[in-house]
C-alpha cells in the first residue's frame, strides 16, 4: 500500500507552510480515518492525545479560511478518510468576509467530499471575544445550507471561558470537544489499524 511506505519528506525554501504541512501528513499519517479540517482551533489540538482511537489526522492551519479550505480539500480527498470534522469560518469573521460567501464554501467543500463519499460532520464556530452577533448568524446560515446534505451538525460546549487568549482553546476546551465527538471518532476509527 503506498500509503504505508516510508516517504522521505524533502522541504524546499521555495515550500510554503500549507505544501510543507500536507507532505508531513501524507508521509507521517498511515491511510487515516478521520481528518480534523479547520482553521488555529482545529491545528492547535493535540489529536494524538485527546482522540480516543489512532488515525485521526490534523489538517488544521492557522490563519485559515473557508475559502483556503475549499482550494485544498482536493488534498484531504487524495487521503481517502472514513469521514473529516470541519470547522472553519472564524478567520472570514475577523477578516470581515460575508457570511453568505463562508456558508456558500462551506456548503462547496460538504457537496465535494460527500460526492468522494466521505462523511462529513460540521462543528458550528465556537464563541470567541469580539465576535459580536456573526457566529450567531454565521452558525445559522451554514446549519440552513447544509439542510439538505448527509453532513453531521455537532456543535461543541465550549464557552468563551474555555479560551486561554479569548479566540484559541484551552485544555478544558480539548477535553470538551473530545467528549462530544469520542463516539464518532471511534465509529469512523472502527476496524482501522494503527
Amino acid at each position: 500500500r503506498t500509503w504505508q511506505r516510508r516517504k522521505i519528506i524533502r522541504l524546499t525554501p521555495r515550500m510554503n507552510l500549507v505544501e510543507a504541512r500536507y507532505e508531513m501528513l501524507k508521509a507521517a499519517t498511515r491511510k487515516p480515518c478521520v481528518i480534523m479540517v479547520g482553521d488555529s482551533l482545529t491545528a492547535g489540538v493535540p489529536w494524538s492525545e485527546v482522540a480516543p482511537c489512532p488515525g485521526v489526522a490534523n489538517y488544521g492551519f492557522n490563519g485559515d479560511t473557508s475559502a483556503g479550505v475549499l482550494y485544498r480539500i482536493h488534498e484531504v480527498i487524495l487521503l481517502k478518510p472514513r469521514a473529516v470534522f470541519l470547522m472553519i469560518g472564524a478567520n472570514d469573521l475577523l477578516k470581515g468576509v460575508a457570511i453568505s460567501e463562508i456558508a456558500a464554501n462551506i456548503r462547496t467543500i460538504v457537496d465535494k467530499l460527500e460526492t468522494e463519499g466521505i462523511e462529513v460532520v460540521v462543528h458550528p464556530v465556537v464563541p470567541f471575544v469580539d465576535a459580536g452577533t456573526g457566529i450567531v448568524d454565521l452558525n445559522r446560515a451554514v446549519i440552513s445550507g447544509l439542510a439538505d446534505t448527509k453532513s453531521t451538525i455537532v456543535p461543541l460546549p465550549i464557552e468563551l471561558a474555555d479560551l486561554r487568549d479569548g479566540l484559541h482553546l484551552g485544555p478544558t476546551a480539548f477535553t470538551k470537544w473530545n467528549s462530544v465527538i469520542g463516539p464518532l471518532l471511534l465509529k469512523y476509527c472502527a476496524g482501522h489499524s494503527s
